[in-house]
């Protein structure tokens, strides 16, 4: 705490001397041109692009149903609710859901299940084939009502699969950013939402939330700089 007033000092400073101020959240943008007002003029927001475009159609020919999550699951992203909803919609199935981490999930305390599986974090390289065998993306926000949004959902805008978004209910000012985005499906973190969204799942579903967000590619962001 003995470091705000510091912080908020030079913050202040750099407010001043500079010519733009560029924000790649738009929640932060919003949130910082109402607290510094007299700055307001010369703040921009400019979203991050995704790395690379993934075209694979999302589709349900196989015998189960892959949701992956690519990165760190850190303490505040609880995914017990989906491994509850995951158990329960596979006990009389014979199409599985199958939920696959890339990255290190060691600090989060998980419940049981056949259909969660680990994997290492892989290189850059390999990430593009492992996104193009997904059905379904996973994004879980970050804890608490907090502004910032994590770089890999615009990743996942890159790419046709639907984003299946897990937010805690008092998490408005996340929920209702997300709601804007056409992939995204916003869904309470809880056991019972989880698995009605699972039950309804079907490929006219899959079809309407998928596509490739354009407006983030590399060209839209770099030619909305260039303006």
């Amino acid at each position: 705490w003995y470091m705000r007033p510091i912080t908020s000092f030079y913050e202040s400073k750099l407010f001043r001397l500079a010519d733009k101020i560029v924000y790649v959240s738009e929640l932060t943008y919003s949130l910082m041109k109402n607290k510094q007002s007299k700055y307001s003029q010369k703040m921009f927001y400019v979203p991050r692009s995704f790395y690379y475009q993934c075209d694979k159609a999302a589709t349900m020919d196989s015998n189960n149903i892959k949701i992956l999550y690519a990165g760190t699951l850190s303490y505040g992203r609880n995914i017990n609710a989906l491994i509850n909803a995951i158990n329960m919609y596979n006990e009389n199935r014979t199409c599985k859901i199958e939920l696959h981490i890339y990255g290190n999930s060691s600090g989060v305390d998980q419940n049981e299940s056949p259909y969660v599986f680990h994997h290492e974090a892989v290189d850059y390289s390999q990430i593009k084939h492992i996104y193009s065998d997904a059905d379904i993306f996973l994004f879980i926000s970050n804890k608490g009502n907090t502004s910032q949004i994590p770089g890999k959902l615009y990743d996942y805008l890159g790419c046709s699969q639907p984003i299946m978004c897990l937010c805690d209910p008092e998490q408005t000012i996340l929920i209702n950013y997300l709601k804007t985005v056409p992939k995204c499906i916003v869904i309470d973190n809880n056991e019972q939402p989880i698995y009605d969204f699972l039950n309804s799942l079907d490929l006219a579903m899959l079809y309407k939330y998928s596509g490739v967000c354009s407006e983030y590619s590399p060209t839209s962001i770099a030619m909305q700089i260039l303006e």
